[in-house]
C-alpha cells in the first residue's frame, strides 16, 4: 500500500543507500463474509488498533543499502515503524466474535542476494522482526535455471525454493503470518518467445510439515495488438485443522481475464 513519504538517494562508486520517512499509514483491507481468503471470523476492519499514540500518523524510518559486484546484487534494510501486517484481539459482539486489526510498532533488518551463473540465478532473501510477539527469522532461499530454446523456439525454466519462519501460528497471534512456516516450492515456466509473447507458469508449494499443497497455474498470451487473454488457476489443501491453511483451502478457483489496451 502506497503512503505519503520522502524518499532522498545517494549513489557512488559504492552502491545506492536509500532513506526514508513515511507517515500517513494506510490500513489493510480483508475480505467480507462473501470474499475470497477470508478467515472463519469476520474482520471489523473500521475499528482497528494502533500500538503507536500518533495511530496512522506515526513516522516510520527506513534506510536500504544495494550494490553489485560483477555477477552478484545484494542488499541490506532497516525498517522502524507501524507493522503492515496486523495481529488480531478477538472482540464478542451481539451478532458474535469478530477481529480488530491490532497494528503494532516493530523493528526489522533483512538483506537479499541474487548471483547470475550462466544460465543459472540464485537468489536468498532473509529477515529478522522483533516487536512483533517474540522475535523472528524467515527466510526463501532458491533458484532458477532456464533451457534456452528447449523446444524448438520454446525456453524451459526450472525454480526451486524453500520458505522458512520460525514463528508459530500462537507466537504470531495469527495463523495468517505462518503459512510459509516450512515449505518447499516447484515450478515450471514455458516462454514460447512468439509474437503473441505466450507464456505458462506452473507451480506447486507444499507444507513440509502438514503435507498440504497450494497450486496454481498462470498463462497469457496477447491477441492482435491491444488485447491480452489470461487463465489463472489456485488449488488450495488443508491437511489437518492446525494447518493454516486449512482456513482457505475451500477458496479454490479459476479465473479468466482479457485485458484491452488503448492508445491515447
Amino acid at each position: 500500500l502506497g503512503q505519503p513519504m520522502l524518499n532522498v538517494n545517494v549513489f557512488g562508486d559504492w552502491g545506492k543507500l536509500g532513506l526514508f520517512v513515511m507517515t500517513g499509514f494506510r490500513e489493510r483491507t480483508f475480505p467480507d463474509a462473501e470474499g475470497r481468503f477470508r478467515g472463519p471470523f469476520p474482520i471489523d476492519v473500521d475499528n482497528a488498533i494502533y500500538e503507536a499514540d500518533a495511530e496512522e500518523w506515526h513516522v516510520d524510518f527506513a534506510v536500504r543499502y544495494e550494490h553489485s559486484i560483477d555477477a552478484l546484487d545484494f542488499g541490506v534494510s532497516y525498517f522502524y515503524g507501524t507493522n503492515r501486517e496486523p495481529g488480531f484481539v478477538p472482540v464478542m459482539t451481539p451478532s458474535g466474535m469478530v477481529l480488530r486489526p491490532y497494528y503494532e510498532l516493530m523493528s526489522q533488518f533483512g538483506v537479499d542476494a541474487a548471483y547470475a551463473i550462466g544460465d543459472l540465478i540464485l537468489k536468498g532473501e532473509a529477515i529478522y522482526r522483533w516487536g512483533q510477539g517474540d522475535p523472528f527469522f524467515a527466510t526463501v532461499v532458491g533458484g532458477e535455471y532456464t533451457f534456452k530454446q528447449a523446444f524448438d523456439d520454446v525456453d524451459l525454466g526450472l525454480l526451486l525454493e524453500y520458505n522458512f519462519d520460525d514463528r508459530s501460528a500462537a507466537a504470531a497471534g495469527t495463523a495468517f503470518n505462518a503459512l510459509f512456516d516450512n515449505d518447499v516450492f516447484g515450478g515450471i515456466r514455458l516462454s514460447f518467445n512468439d509474437e503473441s509473447d505466450t507464456h505458462i507458469l506452473l507451480g506447486a508449494l507444499v507444507d513440509v510439515n502438514e503435507g498440504s499443497s497450494y497450486l496454481y497455474v498462470e498463462s497469457s498470451t496477447r491477441i492482435a495488438d491491444d488485447w491480452r487473454l489470461g487463465v489463472e488457476a489456485r488449488v488450495l489443501t488443508g491437511e489437518s485443522a492446525t494447518d493454516p491453511l486449512s482456513l482457505v483451502d475451500r477458496d479454490s478457483y479459476v479465473q479468466l481475464r482479457a485485458t484491452k489496451y488503448f492508445s491515447l
